[in-house]
C-alpha cells in the first residue's frame, strides 16, 4: 500500500495508472497548441510528448533508415508497425502482470498498457521493402529508399 486517497487504501499501481492518466491528458491538452504554433513545432511537442512512451533511435545510411524502439516484454504478436503518407507508426501493447494484494512494492515504475509512436519519415521509402523483426527486446525496421530518392552520386567530367 502506497498511501490513502478519500479514505481507501491506493497501491502502487493504481498511483502509476493515475499519473499515466495525467500525463495523457497533458498530452491531449498539447495538441491544440501545438498546432497553432506550425507544423515542424507540432511534432517536437509531440516528440517531446511521446518520448515516454516509446523511445526510439533513428539512424540514416546512405540508402535506407535504421529505426530501433525498446520494446522489452512485448510479444511480436502484440506489435503492429505500418507506413502511411511517409509516416512510420510502431504500436502495441504491454500487459499487465496479476496484481495480488498482499504485495508490497519498494518500487514500481514499469508502465503498462498501449503505446504508440508515429515519425515522419524525411524520404521516400520502398515500401514493399521494409523489414521489422525483434530480438533481445529491441524491435528494429528497416526502411529502404525508394530508387529515385537514393543518393547517386555523379562523376565530373
Amino acid at each position: 500500500m502506497l498511501g490513502f486517497r478519500d479514505g481507501i487504501p491506493v497501491t502502487a499501481r493504481q498511483a502509476a495508472r493515475e499519473v499515466n492518466r495525467a500525463l495523457r491528458e497533458m498530452d491531449e491538452f498539447s495538441r491544440p497548441w501545438a498546432n497553432m504554433l506550425g507544423p515542424h513545432s507540432a511534432q517536437w511537442v509531440k516528440d517531446c510528448c511521446d518520448m515516454g512512451e516509446l523511445p526510439v533511435d533513428v539512424r540514416e545510411e546512405e540508402n535506407f533508415l535504421l529505426v530501433r524502439a525498446d520494446v522489452p516484454g512485448v510479444d511480436k504478436n502484440a506489435l503492429t508497425v505500418s507506413m502511411e503518407n511517409d509516416v512510420l507508426t510502431i504500436s502495441g501493447e504491454r500487459h499487465e502482470e496479476e496484481e495480488h494484494e498482499d504485495e508490497r512494492f519498494y518500487r514500481h515504475e514499469r508502465s503498462f498498457g498501449k503505446f504508440s509512436r508515429s515519425l515522419k519519415i524525411p524520404f521516400g521509402v520502398d515500401e514493399s521493402s521494409i523489414k521489422a523483426s525483434l530480438a533481445n527486446g529491441v524491435l528494429t525496421v528497416r526502411l529502404e529508399r525508394k530508387a529515385e530518392a537514393k543518393v547517386r552520386k555523379i562523376r565530373v567530367e
